[in-house]
C-alpha cells in the first residue's frame, strides 16, 4: 500500500488545535500520509492566465492521454507527479482514471484545469454539458477510481472545474446550466472532479479542489477513506457543488481541512449505495455551504458517526441530519463534540421532513436515535430544530454542554422529538412544544476549548471564493433537452447494452434502481446479480449463490444446474425462483440483493421442471407458471400454472395446462408472469433459442383462458431469437423490454428494446409502424426515461488480485475446494496444479479453471506468471475455454519448465491436450497474452520482461460452451500422477483492454 493511511499503525498525528491524539470512529489508525516515490514525473507545457484559466488557444491542448499513460504504466506504491517548470504550471485535462495503489500528484504551484470541453467527459453521445429530463449522470468526473485500492491525488497544487467558465462552442457555464434546472423539470449533467467507486483506503492529501462544475469529491462502497489537509474553495451560488460526500462508505476519516462551497460542505449518505458507518469528521473548519450532514439518502441505514473539534462560521447550517419518508431509514450513534458555531442560521438541525426534494412520501421512514450534542458554543442568533418523523419514531437526542451566548435569541421549532439533558447542561432552552425533555436545563462551566472559540475560528486560508451571480437562462430548445422528455429528444443507447453472456435475463424495478438476474448453469458462484440506475449500463454486484447445493456440481457439470431464474419483489422481500432440469424448482430470497441469500429452497421436486416465474396477485394468492426441458421429460411448448403458497415454500396443486401449440408456438419456454390492471400476462419465447420470436400471452386469471400474439421477431434485422427476457414499467409511464440474443462464441447477450401498448391492449416491442402487431428489434434507441439516470461502473473485467484473490466477476467450473488456492498478502492469485480426476484426458473435466465472459466483439488480455516448485506434468496458464479451447502457458516436464501453447478440439470428446514447445524456461518476468477479434479469431502471444511480444503461430475460433459463450481464464492443472510438491502459479494481474 502506497503512502495511503495504514490500518497497522498505533498512533494518531497530534491534532493541529488540538494538541490530543484524535478519537475516531473510523476503526482505523490514522496517520498524516506521506507522498510516495514518483514513477514518473510529467512537466507542464501551458502558462496560466491570471491563475485561474488558460488562453483559448491552449484550451484544446489537452494533457490528459500523456497524463493516462504515466498512470497506466506506473507500479502500485508509486506516484505519478506533475510538476510546473518556471511560469509553466497548467495542464488541462478531460478524464483521468486512477489504477490501484497509484498517486497522483500535483506539486507545488500546478494547476489541473478540468477542459470546458463538455464531450470529453460523455458517458454517451452528447449527454454532458446537457440538460435534460431523463437524468444527470451524463457526465464522467475528472477522476475516477474504480476498484482502484490504495489509490490517491496528493499536492500541494490545485485543481480547477472552472465552473464559472463558459463552455467551449457554448454560451453558457456549468454554474448557469445547474441554475437554470433548478426551478425545472430538467437535471443537469455535470461532471464531478472526483468520484470513487468501491475503491478501498483512498486518500486526498494536501490538495486544493475548487470551482467544480458539480460535487467536488463522492466516495461511494469504500471500505477506507481519508481525506487529510484538503482545502475546497467554491464560491456561495454555485449550485450542487458538495464538498466532500462518503456515500455508502465506512472507515472515513475527513480531517485538518477548510471547505467553503456552494451546498453540503460534507454529506454522509446511506442510500442505495449502502451504509455508512464508522466515520470522523475533525480538526476542521466550515464557511460557505450548508453545513456537515448526515442524509438525505437515509434508508442504507448510517451510524458511528464523530464530528468533532470543528468551526463552523456563516454556514447555512451546521450539525445536521436530513432525510424523509422518500429515502429514510435508522440514523444511529451520531456523536457532535466540540463545536465553535458563528453566524449560522440553524446550527442545530435535525430534520425528519426533508423537504428540498421534490419526493417526500413512501415507506422508507427515518428514524434518528442515540444522536449526542456535546461541548457546543452558539455565537450569534440562530434556531434549532428537532424534528423527529412520528410519535413511534421520536428524534432521540442528548444535550449535554450545548452553550449559547446570547440564549435568547436562539430560536427552536419541531415535534415528535425526546430530549435528554446531560451532566454539562445547557443554555439553549427548548420548550415543552418542541420536545419531551429529562434532565435539568441549567449549563454548567463552559469547557476552555469553547472559551477559545474566537481564535479557533480562523479566517479562511488564502481568501475565499466571491459569491457568484448566475444568470437565469430561458429553458432549453436545442434538441438535446426537454422538459417532456420525449424520445426524439434525448440520448441514445446501442444495442447490445451487455455485449456478454448474461443468457434467459430477468430484471425487476425498485424505485430508482433495476435489478438483474440470469442463468449461470454449473459455474460457481451462480445467479448473478447485476445493478443499474438507466437500465443501460449495468455492473456486476453480487451472487445468489456463493456455491451450487448438491455434491454432485464438485465436479463440472456442464450445461446442468441453474437455468432460467425469475427476480422478483415481494413483501419487502427480493426473490429468485429458478429450474434445475434434473431435481426442480427452487427458491432463494434475501432483503438485501448486494448481501446474503437464503439456501435455496425446493419448491417442487420433478425431472425436466424449468423457467419457473411466480407472480402474486391481489387477493392475497400466489401463482407460479413453468415450462419443461424435453431433454428430460420428453415435453416442450407447454406452460402449466400452479398455485403457490403466498411464501413460496410449495405449490399448492397439480398444475393446469395453459398453453400448447406446437404449431404456430413450438418449444414454448421461458415463460414471465406479469399482472397489468384486472389482466394477467406471460410474456414467453417460441421458436428456439437461435431463430424463435417473443410471445405476449392474456387472460383475466392466472389459469387463463389466455389470448396469444406474437409481439416481436427478427424479421429483417440482424438480431436473431430475439429470446426470454423481462418486461420493465418505469415511474415516467415507459415500458421496455429486455431480451438476449444468441450469437455463438460470444454467448447470450442482453439487448433492450422500447415497449409500447397499442389502442387494442396488447403490446408491441421494438418498432413497428401503427399497422403493425409484431415489433422488430432496435439497434439504437433512446435512453429509458429513468428517474435517477445514473450510469454504471460498468462489467468488471480488470484484475490486479489485490487481496490475492479472484474479483466477483470470475467464476469456476465447479464448486471451489479450499486445496486450489493459496492465501497471498503480497497482491498475487496463486493457484495451485490441481490433478484432473481420471479419466480425464482434458481440461473439459477440470473444476478449477477461473473463468470469466467475453464482454466485448474485440478485446485484449494480459497476464503476468510466474511458477512455484512443481512436478511433472503440472501445467498454468491462459486461455479460452469451450467445446473448443486454447491456452498457453507453463508445463513442467522432465527437463524442466517449458513455455507451451495448446489448442483442443471437440474438447468434449475427449480429444487429447498435447501442448506444443514454444520455448525453455524464459528468465524474466513472463507475461502472456491473447488477442480476440470479431468473430471469435484468437492470437496467443508472449514476452519477457519489456520486450515485444511474440505471437504464436496458429490462430484459434473460440467456440461456445454447453449452453453458455467462450469464456477466457487462467488455470494451474495436473495431468500426472508424479509425485512432488505441486505447482503454485502465481498470477500477478489480468488487465482487459477493450478495442
Amino acid at each position: 500500500m502506497n503512502a495511503m493511511v495504514r490500518r497497522t499503525l498505533s498512533a494518531v498525528a497530534a491534532a493541529p488545535f488540538m494538541g490530543a491524539i484524535l478519537w475516531a470512529q473510523d476503526t482505523r489508525t490514522v496517520r498524516e500520509p506521506v507522498v510516495p516515490a514518483a514513477c514518473a514525473t510529467l512537466d507542464a507545457v501551458l502558462v496560466p492566465v491570471g491563475d485561474s484559466t488558460v488562453s483559448d488557444a491552449d484550451e484544446s491542448k489537452v494533457d490528459s492521454p500523456r497524463i493516462q499513460q504515466a498512470i497506466d504504466g506506473c507500479a502500485a506504491g508509486r506516484a505519478v507527479v506533475l510538476r510546473a517548470a518556471g511560469n509553466r504550471r497548467a495542464f488541462v485535462s478531460g478524464p483521468l482514471q486512477l489504477r490501484t495503489g497509484v498517486t497522483l500528484v500535483l506539486d507545488r504551484g500546478v494547476v489541473l484545469y478540468a477542459s470546458r470541453n463538455a464531450s470529453l467527459f460523455d458517458i454517451t453521445p452528447n449527454a454532458c454539458g446537457r440538460l435534460r429530463a431523463e437524468g444527470g449522470r451524463g457526465c464522467r468526473a475528472l477522476i475516477t477510481a474504480e476498484r482502484a485500492n490504495g489509490s490517491a491525488v496528493m499536492g500541494p497544487g490545485v485543481i480547477d472545474g472552472r465552473g464559472w467558465a463558459t463552455l467551449v462552442g457554448r454560451n453558457e457555464t456549468w454554474w448557469e446550466m445547474a441554475e437554470q434546472a433548478r426551478d425545472t423539470k430538467y437535471s443537469q449533467n455535470n461532471p464531478r472532479l472526483i468520484q470513487t467507486q468501491r475503491s478501498n483506503d483512498f486518500t486526498l492529501y494536501n490538495l486544493t479542489l475548487r470551482n467544480s462544475p458539480n460535487f467536488h469529491v463522492v466516495v461511494e462502497r469504500a471500505d477506507g477513506f481519508t481525506a487529510w489537509g484538503v482545502t475546497i474553495n467554491t464560491p456561495k451560488g454555485a449550485r450542487n457543488t458538495d464538498g466532500i460526500d462518503p456515500s455508502g462508505s465506512s472507515n472515513v476519516s475527513i480531517l485538518h481541512s477548510y471547505i467553503h462551497t456552494g451546498d453540503d460542505n460534507i454529506a454522509i449518505k446511506a442510500g442505495s449505495t449502502g451504509a455508512a458507518r464508522n466515520i470522523t469528521v475533525a480538526h476542521s473548519h466550515f464557511y460557505n455551504g450548508h453545513g456537515v450532514s448526515v442524509g438525505s439518502e437515509t434508508d442504507g441505514g448510517a451510524g458511528n458517526i464523530l464530528v468533532r473539534d470543528v468551526t463552523f462560521q456563516g454556514t447555512d447550517n451546521a450539525l445536521r441530519i436530513k432525510s424523509n419518508a422518500s429515502r429514510g431509514g435508522v440514523v444511529q450513534g451520531v456523536t457532535y463534540e466540540n463545536a465553535c458555531i458563528r453566524d449560522v442560521r440553524y446550527p442545530i438541525y435535525m430534520d425528519s421532513h426533508y423537504s428540498a426534494s421534490p419526493e417526500q412520501d413512501g415507506n422508507k421512514i427515518p428514524h434518528f436515535t442515540g444522536v449526542v450534542v456535546r461541548d457546543v458554543r452558539i455565537m450569534g442568533r440562530g434556531t434549532v430544530v428537532l424534528d423527529g418523523y412520528d410519535a413511534a419514531r421520536t428524534l432521540d437526542i442528548t444535550f449535554d454542554g450545548v452553550y449559547a451566548d446570547e440564549p435568547a435569541r436562539i430560536a427552536s421549532r419541531g415535534q415528535h422529538a425526546q430530549l435528554t439533558i446531560g451532566a454539562h447542561g445547557s443554555s439553549v432552552v427548548i420548550p415543552d412544544s418542541v420536545a419531551r425533555v429529562t434532565g435539568a436545563r441549567k449549563p454548567g462551566a463552559m469547557p476552555a476549548t469553547l472559551g477559545a472559540c474566537s481564535s479557533r475560528l480562523t479566517p479562511f486560508p488564502g481568501g475565499a471564493a466571491t459569491p457568484i451571480t448566475v444568470r437565469k437562462l430561458a429553458p432549453p430548445t436545442d434538441g438535446g433537452s426537454s422538459a417532456s422528455g420525449s424520445a426524439a429528444e434525448r440520448a441514445t443507447y446501442r444495442n447490445p447494452i451487455l455485449p456478454a453472456d448474461f443468457s434467459d435475463p430477468d430484471v425487476i424495478r425498485d424505485g430508482e434502481d433495476f435489478w438483474m438476474t440470469a442463468s449461470s448453469f454449473s459455474h460457481v458462484p451462480g445467479l448473478p446479480i447485476l445493478h443499474s440506475r438507466d437500465l443501460v449500463h449495468w455492473s456486476l454486484v453480487n451472487h445468489a449463490l456463493p456455491k451450487l447445493y448438491d455434491a454432485a456440481f464438485d465436479t463440472p457439470q456442464h450445461g446442468n444446474g441453474v437455468w432460467a431464474p425469475t427476480l422478483r419483489m415481494h413483501d419487502g422481500w427480493y426473490w429468485i425462483f429458478y429450474g434445475d432440469p434434473d431435481r426442480g424448482i427452487y427458491m432463494t430470497r434475501t432483503r438485501d440483493p448486494r448481501g446474503s441469500w437464503s439456501a435455496p429452497h425446493l419448491v417442487q421436486a420433478g425431472k425436466g421442471l424449468i423457467d419457473p416465474s411466480p407472480l402474486w396477485t391481489a387477493d392475497g394468492k400466489a401463482w407460479l407458471v413453468h415450462a419443461y426441458a424435453r431433454s428430460r421429460s420428453g415435453i416442450k411448448h407447454r406452460l402449466v400454472v400452479h398455485e403457490m403458497k403466498p411464501d413460496g415454500s410449495a405449490l399448492l396443486d397439480t398444475g393446469t395446462l395453459v398453453f400448447e401449440d406446437s404449431v404456430r408456438h413450438p418449444t414454448m419456454e421461458g415463460p414471465k408472469f406479469y399482472q397489468r390492471g384486472n389482466e394477467t400476462w406471460i410474456l414467453a419465447p417460441a421458436g428456439g433459442v437461435a431463430t424463435g420470436w417473443q410471445v405476449a400471452l392474456r387472460a383475466l386469471h392466472p389459469r387463463g383462458p389466455y389470448r396469444a400474439r406474437t409481439v416481436l421477431a427478427q424479421q429483417n434485422t440482424t438480431v436473431n431469437g430475439p429470446h426470454q427476457g423481462a418486461w420493465v414499467a418505469l415511474e415516467s409511464g415507459e415500458d421496455w423490454f429486455l431480451h438476449f440474443q444468441d450469437r455463438g462464441a460470444y454467448g447470450r447477450i442482453v439487448h433492450l428494446q422500447p415497449m409500447t401498448w397499442r389502442a387494442d391492449g396488447w403490446p408491441v416491442i421494438g418498432e413497428a409502424t401503427a399497422a403493425d402487431t409484431t415489433g422488430r428489434p432496435v439497434l439504437v434507441s433512446s435512453v429509458p426515461l429513468v428517474t435517477a439516470g445514473a450510469a454504471s461502473a460498468g462489467l468488471q473485467m480488470t484484475d490486479e488480485f489485490d487481496t490475492g484473490n479472484p474479483g466477483i466477476q470470475w467464476q469456476w467450473q465447479a464448486n471451489p475446494q479450499s486445496s486450489w488456492k493459496r492465501s497471498t498478502t503480497d497482491g498475487v492469485l496463486a493457484l495451485v496444479a490441481h490433478p484432473l480426476a481420471a479419466p480425464a484426458r482434458n481440461l473439459w473435466d477440470a473444476p478449477n479453471l477461473l473463468l470469466q465472459k467475453f464482454a466485448a466483439d474485440s478485446f485484449t488480455v494480459t497476464t503476468q506468471l510466474s511458477v512455484r516448485d512443481g512436478a511433472v506434468g503440472d501445467r498454468a496458464g491462459l486461455m479460452v475455454f469451450g467445446l473448443d479451447y486454447a491456452w498457453i502457458g507453463l508445463e513442467r516436464r522432465a527437463d524442466g519448465w517449458q513455455l507451451v501453447a495448446s489448442q483442443v478440439k471437440d474438447a468434449d470428446k475427449g480429444t487429447a491436450d498435447t501442448p506444443k514447445v514454444l520455448a525453455a524456461m524464459p528468465i524474466g518476468a513472463l507475461q502472456l497474452r491473447l488477442r480476440v477479434a470479431t468473430g471469435g479469431i484468437v492470437r496467443f502471444s508472449w514476452r519477457v520482461g519489456d520486450g515485444a511480444f511474440a505471437d504464436v503461430a496458429e490462430s484459434f475460433t473460440a467456440r461456445e460452451g454447453k449452453w453458455v459463450g467462450a469464456k477466457f481464464g487462467v488455470f494451474a492443472s495436473s495431468v500426472s500422477s508424479t509425485s512432488g510438491t505441486p505447482a503454485e502459479a502465481r498470477f500477478n494481474f489480468v488487465r482487459v483492454v477493450q478495442r
